[in-house]
Order: structure tokens, then C-alpha cells, then sequence
């Protein structure tokens, strides 16, 4: 197995699972254990890693998404351009990027992902955008963390 799909696998493979049951509306999936581009639509803002320390529970956050409606993570580890298919015409500032969460935004537009990084990705660099489809595309804005 690559250091990529170890890496997506020990940080997001429960995120992804928690996401598809998460209610709508709640904005936020939490769990124990593991877990840019063209821009047409209005803002959707993703916020820094927070603590972004590996080897502890982090967490990240789109603001901008329409109330109720899925918000796409993708991650990769080098910044690029790549279309998105399913918004023609938009692309994320990421080389080959992953998918690795849909989480319904909260009333307020806001949706956070949670998950542990572990330690052997200290001095790894990721790079993040959220995704909205549903109506209008939306992407954010690129944030790259060094865990």
C-alpha cells in the first residue's frame, strides 16, 4: 500500500463512514479512534487544521455551504489543478486529489470534519479544498497544513 492510501485510509476511512450516516442538518460528524480552484458561486471558506498537531484528534470547517446540503473534503499532497466532474468548469488546486468525506452543512451553511492524524505524519503536508454540488458549485478557498 502507497504512503498516500495509508495515510487517507488511517486518517479519513472512519470519517468517510461517520459522513454517510450522519443526519443532515447537524453539520458535524465526531468519532473516537481514526478518522482555490475556479470559483463562480459565492464563498465557501475553509478554515485552518485545528490544533493540527498528528496524534491528535484535528478538525476542519467550510463556512459558505448552503444550509443542509453535503460538503465534499478532498485532499492530496501536492498542489495542482484538477477539474472536478461534477461541476463543470470548476477546478481544485490539487494535484490528484481524493475524496475522503461528504458532510451535510449545519443550518448555518457550516460543516466540520474530525479526525486523528497519527504520528508517523509529522512533517507530512496536506493539502485541503471543500466541495459543494447541490444546486450551485461551490469550491473554497486551498488550505495546506504541515501536521
Amino acid at each position: 500500500m502507497t504512503t498516500k492510501a495509508v495515510f487517507l485510509f488511517l486518517v479519513f476511512a472512519v470519517l468517510a463512514a461517520m459522513a454517510y450516516a450522519q443526519a443532515p442538518g447537524t453539520g458535524q460528524a465526531t468519532a473516537t479512534g481514526m478518522s482555490g480552484g475556479s470559483h463562480a458561486a459565492a464563498a465557501l471558506t475553509l478554515g485552518p487544521v485545528t490544533p493540527g498537531v498528528a496524534g491528535m484528534v484535528n478538525s476542519i470547517t467550510a463556512s459558505g455551504a448552503e444550509p443542509n446540503l453535503r460538503v465534499y473534503f478532498v485532499i492530496g499532497f501536492a498542489p495542482g489543478s484538477t477539474s472536478f466532474p461534477e461541476c463543470p468548469g470548476f477546478t481544485v488546486d490539487i494535484s490528484n486529489p481524493d475524496q475522503v468525506a461528504g458532510i451535510f452543512a449545519d443550518q448555518n451553511g457550516n460543516a466540520t470534519a474530525l479526525g486523528q492524524v497519527g504520528v508517523r505524519f509529522i512533517g507530512t503536508t496536506i493539502y485541503m479544498q471543500a466541495v459543494q454540488v447541490f444546486r450551485t458549485c461551490k469550491v473554497s478557498n486551498l488550505v495546506a497544513h504541515t501536521f
